[in-house]
């Protein structure tokens, strides 16, 4: 009984730091923030080439953000499994 409580109160950790992870992405890398390139430039009315530098770098941007959310993910992943490994081990002794 108390192994079910141990591993479900483990998964629920698990959760909550994919969750706490998640939301702290979001609000580091901005993702609810309107475009906010397009809007500075449009200030300051650029040629062509700025246009499509900020466009290139928008798009950088918006990889690096994938990116890194994907990271995020498989680190929970790989967190998540070395602790399942670890509770079998000691489940054996």
């Amino acid at each position: 009984m108390k192994i079910k409580m141990k591993k479900i109160l483990v998964i629920l950790l698990f959760v909550l730091l994919f969750v706490l992870c998640f939301v702290a992405s979001f609000a580091y890398f901005n993702f609810g923030v309107s475009e906010k390139y397009e809007t500075q430039l449009e200030g300051l009315n650029p040629n062509q080439e700025e246009n499509l530098i900020a466009i290139k770098k928008k798009k950088d941007i918006d990889r690096n953000k994938k990116i890194a959310l994907i990271v995020i993910f498989l680190s929970s992943i790989g967190i998540y499994g070395i602790s399942i490994i670890k509770t079998k081990k000691e489940e054996k002794f």
